[in-house]
């Protein structure tokens, strides 16, 4: 209690010991604060160029408007199919949160090349699917190839495949050993 005592002395008789102390405060604190800046800017600058792509803030499902931000995100982490302009119009089909806008995921994307044959399966064990999803065709548990989802009923999808797939698709469709997985 006695060195309180001293202190208080101190302090009252002379009180610019007393705004050293807070001056020595702030100026520990600024530093802080400068420092914790600076290492954030220098972590930053490690990334390498940036680039500003638009992101979904909430989920979309197809044919929905967009709800989007624009962020920066390093070159190397942005897919090369990244929409660089704000998205006009629709969802082409389901985004997530937090996700990329690619040119894909818009409403006025293209479809599946003309060239490729579209095939009715049942949706009996299909994903659920909307359209213009990618999906994976397996024929007796080995992969046949890739394709797009077409239309998507209750009774049954359409899958667009290249034509130098479809038959076997088609092949394994009459043996009831076809299946459609989803990319995601």
């Amino acid at each position: 209690m006695r060195y309180l005592a001293r202190f208080r002395l101190l302090l009252a008789r002379r009180p610019w010991v007393y705004w050293l102390a807070i001056g020595l405060l702030l100026a520990l604190t600024w530093a802080g604060v400068h420092g914790a800046v600076a290492a954030a800017d220098a972590r930053r600058a490690e990334w390498g160029t940036t680039v500003t792509v638009w992101v979904a803030v909430e989920a979309h499902a197809g044919g929905s408007p967009w709800a989007v931000e624009a962020r920066d995100y390093p070159a190397a982490m942005v897919p090369d199919n990244a929409v660089i302009a704000r998205p006009e119009g629709l969802a082409g089909r389901v985004v997530g949160v937090g996700e990329i806008i690619t040119t894909a995921d818009l409403a006025d994307a293209a479809g599946p090349p003309a060239t490729w044959v579209g095939l009715a399966l049942p949706a009996a064990n299909a994903p659920a699917l909307h359209t213009g999803d990618p999906v994976a065709v397996f024929g007796n548990g080995a992969p046949l190839c890739d394709g797009v989802a077409g239309t998507v009923t209750a009774d049954g999808l359409e899958v667009f495949l290249p034509p130098e797939c479809a038959a076997a698709a088609a092949a394994h469709l009459q043996a009831g050993t076809v299946v459609v997985g989803r990319y995601r």
